[in-house]
């Protein structure tokens, strides 16, 4: 006897449409993923081994893009960037370097450097060559519509060696126990909208690094090559927009337009020096820094004794060298915190502290 329509089996809609619905989701997201990836890859191809408008040029052995379902990312293996132009012409070699980003944010990258980082150099002093490595190498990249985007990199113990390769003559080595830096186009103070373009050509800077230290020579006579701690917020104004040909004429065409920084947090401690201090940098016409900062300065004695030591400062005239400084301190209106302020200033390639000159600076160009 056959069953009646009430009788017999239904299919069971209230548990399989969820997953029916989850089917659906999950194969849509593979299209858009595998679609996204392809373009993607696509694009990257259109930079390999080809010289774009800055002058730079990238290129790799293989690629693998990875990071399905959850993320999306590129692996490139034996990869090269390459500029020839200006005096100076540079390659860097990367073992591997990796880019993952979110499929729904493909404006945001986080990039990880594995390796070692071989840099050459080759220009007027000859082929140069420098091996690097972090225990960290890091950076993250928000790009923007128009312009550059915000950036942010990190590195751990790195370490760095340099040699001639005409000569095979040893340049000198350098570390740091830790860097972190970050930009941004510098958001337009009398903007009302959220998204409104940033101030041209200004940019935010945040610099922190720790234990850094080197030994192919001074900086300064009177100071060792280790610094313990160099920690800034600044402003550039009139930053290029693309990448100048060289150094030299980078930064002379930058002071050409008025291009200066502008410091509003700096602290650095190094050998004697305990200093914490704003103000604004530029370039003079010899390219040499030129500005003022206005600095306090801790463990004053400790820092005119170096300066007597090293015969900077006649030992006779440091006690009156020292009363004067804690004059021009005292008229500087600063609060009593136990810290001697004093300006730093940098004019004609002579450095001064208060009254006393501590230094001369060569051009950088």
């Amino acid at each position: 006897m056959a069953k009646s329509a009430d009788t017999a089996p239904r299919f069971p809609w209230k548990i399989a449409a969820p997953f029916g619905a989850l089917a659906l989701i999950a194969g849509a997201y593979s299209v858009f993923w595998f679609t996204l990836a392809g373009n993607l890859e696509e694009e990257l191809l259109t930079y390999k081994g080809r010289v774009q408008e800055s002058g730079l040029k990238a290129d790799w052995r293989t690629h693998e893009m990875h990071g399905f379902p959850y993320r999306m990312g590129v692996t490139l293996k034996e990869a090269t960037l390459t500029r020839d132009r200006g005096k100076t012409a540079w390659t860097l070699a990367l073992p591997e370097i990796s880019a993952q980003m979110l499929s729904y944010r493909p404006g945001h990258f986080i990039v990880d450097v594995k390796g070692e980082q071989d840099l050459t150099l080759n220009g007027p002093e000859g082929e140069r060559r420098f091996i690097s490595k972090a225990e960290t190498l890091w950076g993250s990249y928000v790009a923007r519509k128009e312009g550059i985007g915000r950036l942010a990199v990190e590195v751990k113990d790195w370490t760095a060696s340099g040699l001639s390769e005409d000569s095979g003559t040893f340049i000198g080595s350098a570390s740091a126990g830790s860097l972190q830096l970050h930009t941004r186009p510098a958001p337009d103070p009398e903007a009302t909208e959220e998204d409104a373009p940033p101030l041209p050509r200004t940019y935010d800077l945040a610099l922190k690094a720790t234990d850094i230290a080197w030994d192919f020579g001074p900086v300064t006579g009177w100071l060792e090559p280790e610094i313990a701690l160099i920690e800034a917020q600044m402003r550039g104004y009139e930053v290029p927009e693309r990448l100048p040909a060289d150094l030299d004429t980078g930064a002379r065409a930058w002071a050409a337009s008025g291009g200066h920084i502008a410091i509003s947090d700096l602290q650095l401690l190094w050998g004697p020096i305990d200093m914490k201090g704003q103000g604004e940098l530029t370039l003079d016409a010899k390219g040499r820094p030129s500005g003022r900062i206005e600095a306090s300065f801790g463990k004053v004695e400790d820092l005119i004794a170096r300066l007597v030591e090293t015969g900077i400062v006649k030992k006779e005239s440091a006690p009156v060298i020292f009363a004067g400084a804690g004059i021009i301190s005292a008229l500087q209106g600063k609060p009593q915190d136990g810290r001697m302020h004093l300006p730093l200033a940098f004019h004609e390639g002579v450095v001064f502290l208060g009254p006393v000159s501590i230094g001369r600076l060569e051009p950088l160009y």
